[in-house]
């Protein structure tokens, strides 16, 4: 299985996960899934408390999924 976070925008869930080749990011497990949006989320938050961001992301803009494309 392959799992990807997604991220609300509008009204819809889209993978906006890139890596550095503009590709979808799809995680092996849903543990790493896990491990990479809370390791994301608490850096933003700090970026955000120290005043390199204006906002917080709201955690409840992003799910994880199981993948269902092949890429």
């Amino acid at each position: 299985m392959a799992w990807i976070v997604e991220t609300a925008i509008g009204d819809s869930w889209e993978n906006a996960w890139l890596d550095e080749d503009e590709k979808p990011v799809v995680f092996a497990s849903i543990e790493e899934a896990r491990l990479e949006l809370r390791e994301f989320l608490a850096d933003q938050t700090e970026a955000a408390y120290s005043g390199h961001m204006g906002d917080f992301y709201d955690p409840e803009d992003f799910r994880i999924v199981e993948d269902v494309n092949v890429y």
